[in-house]
């Protein structure tokens, strides 16, 4: 048995089946709805026998007009999540959501540092996604398969630090009001931009911050233009996995995954849905793709 686990947070949007056979254990975020707070996990359990809402409900919601807002795990979660791992004698390598659009990577790091002054013996090493969704998904997924290999924590570490530059995500909403809402986008350009059905393809730059590679007209120019960030910066969609994310919109999913294997003949695609934390940052209609690539610029493109 291998003498460190891979843990991350749930906005690398891994499929929790995929987890599970990864062994890789995953640490929610929270939203809130009506004052309500709910894990980032879709239809959880809660305290008083109900469940959370299932992605078709919430991106109901959503468009019904329903305000969604993330709430920013604490130090005390991660102690929580980190320290049965450590009494059990295990070191962690913990993958965590982009510094620069969230406190989770910070917040992991407070804890780690308190933790290794009560477990001395032991090691937590936090790295920094730099990405977020299935861009850290995927880099999840390639790292836990290094481990199932037997590859060493160190060498691990060296690896992921390796590949974070290389994680590529590519994004377009189908309604600019939810990143308005989110302050990505000013009020007249989210008015003049959804007049003239402007769609934003969306990555994350070096440092990890959300920007706009490019602007297209219409949904099937924004796939198309998905497509093309594949072909021109993926290093291998045939034999490389390749991820897919939508915010209830499993048409347009499906649409591009059937261009995935006509174009590139891509052996594995893995497909989720875009979670709460991150879909209420996107809102409905959102989709994505995510792929081992070059590595990213510093606006992006």
């Amino acid at each position: 048995m291998s003498e460190y686990v891979l843990l991350s947070d749930s906005t690398t949007d891994l499929p929790p089946e995929l987890a599970k056979e990864l062994d890789v254990s995953i640490v929610p975020l929270s939203y809130i709805i009506d004052g309500v707070s709910y894990d980032d996990v879709w239809e959880a359990p809660l305290s008083d026998g109900t469940v959370s809402y299932g992605p078709k409900e919430f991106y109901d919601l959503m468009r019904a007009g329903t305000v969604v807002t993330s709430s920013q795990v604490n130090e005390h979660r991660f102690l929580e999540f980190f320290a049965p791992y450590l009494e059990k004698g295990r070191d962690i390598v913990f993958l965590a959501f982009s510094s620069s659009l969230s406190g989770t990577y910070e917040q992991a790091k407070l804890a780690a540092k308190s933790l290794l002054e009560k477990y001395p013996q032991r090691r937590i090493t936090v790295v920094d996604s730099l990405t977020a969704t299935m861009s850290g998904g995927l880099f999840l997924y390639l790292a836990a398969q290094k481990r199932k290999a037997g590859m060493l924590y160190d060498d691990l570490v060296s690896y992921m630090m390796s590949i974070r530059m290389k994680m590529q995500g590519w994004i377009t909403v189908d309604d600019l009001q939810f990143l308005k809402r989110g302050g990505r986008l000013n009020a007249p350009v989210a008015l003049v931009g959804g007049m003239l059905n402007i769609k934003p393809i969306i990555t994350v730059d070096r440092l990890g911050k959300i920007v706009i590679g490019k602007v297209v007209r219409g949904q099937k120019k924004a796939m198309a233009a998905l497509i093309n960030e594949v072909a021109t910066k993926a290093d291998d969609p045939i034999n490389d996995p390749i991820c897919i994310t939508h915010a209830d919109a499993p048409d347009a999913a499906d649409e591009l995954k059937g261009m995935l294997k006509k174009l590139f003949n891509t052996k594995t695609i893995i497909t989720n849905y875009l979670g709460p934390v991150l879909g209420s940052h996107g809102g409905p209609g959102t989709v994505g793709v995510y792929f081992l690539g070059k590595e990213r610029t510093a606006n992006g493109r």
